[in-house]
């Protein structure tokens, strides 16, 4: 179903720490090479169906160490 696809993940300052255009790579919870803290982030996902048509998700993650 999935044609195009965009995966951002912020902090909560709005910095951008994750993207990929790949649906299939998942986060780590990785930032510049290091695992991140306990924290919550920002998910952003835009996906492009074989329809043409465009959708968009949002939500929240929380990173537990």
């Amino acid at each position: 179903f999935v044609k195009e696809y965009q995966l951002r993940i912020y902090n909560r300052w709005g910095e951008k720490v994750y993207e990929t255009f790949d649906k299939h790579k998942i986060w780590s919870g990785e930032y510049k090479d290091e695992l991140t803290t306990n924290n919550v982030y920002i998910y952003q996902i835009t996906f492009t169906g074989w329809d043409r048509s465009v959708h968009h998700r949002k939500g929240t993650v929380t990173v537990l160490k």
